[in-house]
């Protein structure tokens, strides 16, 4: 899962999971009515870390109808040419499976050679779907970065979010700069021992001179 923070370049950056920043970033996006932008943006990052082809195609068509679809009960805003470029990835894919489907019938009883082949095909034929939502993707994260992302930031929410990420940035910056001050004794200690050492292999060294 990934997540929307603060950062000084004023842009919508991706993050490790906050479950703080994402709830309060929905909660934004619910006041303004496009919550769903944010949620079809997670679901498409979710989508491409899929490996299974079967998981990847119930994804893909849980994605569509849920957000791409007309009649979509969340529908996004994506230009036609888009949709029109997912509508045929989709398509393209259910026909790929059903011929799929069918070979693998006819070649049940084939070696392990050709079961392989058969794996290598499919796996080429799932990288169109892999990154069938990818523009749709960009398009809605732009959105996002351009119209709500700005209006969040000045909001009370969004500032005191930025308050206590500045809050912890300096609590960081103190830790770092007193920590080598504590450990300023311990490598004092460890120069001088290394300093007494050299003296005393010195003065053996003379003393076999002297001998």
């Amino acid at each position: 899962m990934f997540s929307v923070f603060w950062c000084g370049t004023h842009r919508l950056r991706q993050a490790p999971p906050s479950s703080e920043h994402l709830a309060t970033f929905r909660a934004f996006l619910r006041s303004e009515f496009s919550e769903e932008n944010l949620d079809f943006w997670l679901a498409c990052e979710a989508f491409g870390q899929i490996a299974s082809p079967g998981e990847r195609h119930r994804q893909a068509e849980h994605i569509y109808q849920e957000f791409l679809h007309p009649n979509a009960r969340r529908e996004v805003n994506v230009d036609q040419c888009t949709r029109e470029r997912i509508q045929s990835c989709l398509a393209l894919q259910q026909q790929q499976q059903k011929q799929q489907q069918q070979q693998q019938q006819q070649q049940q009883q084939q070696k392990q050679q050709q079961q392989q082949q058969q794996q290598q095909k499919q796996q080429q034929q799932q990288r169109p779907l892999a990154r069938c939502f990818e523009e749709a993707q960009r398009n809605i994260y732009l959105l996002m970065e351009r119209d709500p992302w700005p209006r969040f930031l000045g909001s009370g929410a969004g500032l005191s979010l930025r308050q206590k990420a500045s809050t912890v940035n300096s609590h960081h910056i103190t830790i770092a700069m007193e920590t080598p001050r504590e450990e300023a004794p311990a490598v004092a200690a460890a120069a001088a021992a290394l300093a007494g050492g050299v003296a005393q292999q010195r003065h053996h060294l003379r003393n076999c001179v002297k001998q």
